[in-house]
């Protein structure tokens, strides 16, 4: 595999690279979909 070598000069390993673009992904997903909401209104404090 290519990116051993690579994942080895940096000291990360293969587990670890995963877990961090796992988490990268989720974060950009998420700002995606709050992009889509539309925006908070003030609360007008009553019913």
């Amino acid at each position: 595999m290519v990116f051993k070598k690579w994942f080895k000069k940096i000291e990360i390993t293969l587990e670890e690279a995963h877990w961090a673009f796992l988490k990268e992904m989720e974060e950009l997903h998420e700002n995606e979909l709050r992009k889509k909401l539309p925006p908070k209104l003030p609360d007008p404090g009553r019913f």
